[in-house]
């Protein structure tokens, strides 16, 4: 009873967690919409506060060096996580009749199937994972934070002409 209670608590913790980061932030950030308004101001005091830096630099490493010299902790991060972003053995995925990343992440059915091919069955019954929000795109790439009980994944999710998704484990954090 006692590990049923401490679950309940964890689980309500977690989804808080979750929730609390996607407050007041739209659902999908277009790498598109980081560089428009990179060239209104290059100021990244200003746009962190709109924009994950990290996740902008996983999506596309144009701009490293201005974020390096901004935070000296991206450079090492990103070395950390931009290391999964090829194919390893934390690779996986599974084909889909969706043209689009924007598509599969707003059917529910493709979540569950996202979830499946990044969990096992046995691990999905212990826990509820959450896509955190914003999703951040670039074309047909995105990178997606899942919340799960204490802490979180970071995934390199990328969609090919032949409608392969394919996921990528880029790190994880233990809250």
């Amino acid at each position: 009873m006692e590990k049923v209670k401490l679950f309940i608590m964890v689980l309500i913790l977690t989804m808080m967690i979750c929730y609390h980061r996607g407050i007041a932030q739209e659902k999908l950030v277009r790498y598109e919409d980081f560089e428009l308004a990179y060239s209104k101001t290059a100021n990244l005091e200003e746009l962190s506060q709109r924009f994950d830096l990290l996740f902008i630099l996983l999506l596309d490493s144009k701009y490293k060096r201005h974020f390096f010299e901004f935070d000296s902790e991206l450079e090492e991060l990103y070395k950390e996580y931009s290391f999964g972003i090829g194919n390893t053995e934390y690779t996986v995925g599974f084909v889909t009749q969706y043209e689009s990343l924007e598509e599969v992440f707003s059917s529910d059915i493709l979540r569950r199937k996202f979830y499946s091919c990044i969990y096992d069955t046995a691990t999905l019954k212990d826990i509820l994972p959450v896509i955190s929000v914003p999703i951040y795109f670039k074309n047909n790439t995105a990178i997606v934070e899942v919340c799960i009980n204490e802490g979180s994944d970071i995934y390199y999710v990328s969609l090919n002409n032949r409608g392969i998704v394919q996921i990528n484990w880029l790190g994880g954090t233990f809250e």
